[in-house]
């Protein structure tokens, strides 16, 4: 069986390795990509939760902030 901690050092190391394959520039890129989906979040946070997502449950709002975080990720990718 293999332990968390275990797992979470094997995924930095291949994930390290994938993007040494992709090249320092496009991982450069995708994480401005990644910091500016965080930053735009957490600007607009007052008027996604205040405004749009107020009429929705506190687990929903979650689900959606991350699918848009998560498509911004994508996107940068």
């Amino acid at each position: 069986m293999i332990q968390f901690y275990s797992l979470m050092w094997m995924l930095a190391a291949f994930f390290a390795v994938i993007g040494a394959m992709r090249g320092w520039n496009k991982e450069v890129i995708a994480l401005a990509g990644i910091v500016l989906a965080v930053f735009a979040l957490f600007q607009f946070d007052a008027l996604l939760r205040g405004t749009l997502l107020q009429s929705f449950p506190r687990e929903q709002t979650f689900i959606i902030q991350f699918t848009i975080f998560a498509g911004i990720v994508f996107f940068a990718y």
